[in-house]
């Protein structure tokens, strides 16, 4: 139940700091306002993260991955060309 909570948090905070990343870029974004975003308190961001950093990093690598397991599944299908292989990685 613990290791839930924790992924829970984690991508609540997550979230929140994509969303005002987008609208604000990294810069401008503060780990104040990501945890306002979400109504916690920094001391619990620093439960689960050390930095908006580290959150850049993990958001990047877990959509690469999303990215790249698309593009294994796509590959895997046999029951479409290779141009249409190439527009469903496209659309992607």
């Amino acid at each position: 139940m613990a290791e839930r909570k924790r992924r829970l948090v984690r991508s609540e905070l997550a979230e929140a700091a994509v969303k005002l990343l987008a609208d604000q870029g990294f810069e401008e974004t503060t780990v104040d306002q990501i945890v306002a975003a979400v109504g916690m308190s920094r001391r619990t961001f620093s439960r689960y993260f050390d930095s908006k950093e580290e959150i850049l990093n993990r958001l990047f690598t877990e959509r690469w991955q999303l990215m790249l397991d698309a593009i294994v599944e796509i590959d895997a299908r046999r029951d479409i060309t290779a141009r249409e292989k190439l527009y469903g990685v496209a659309s992607f």
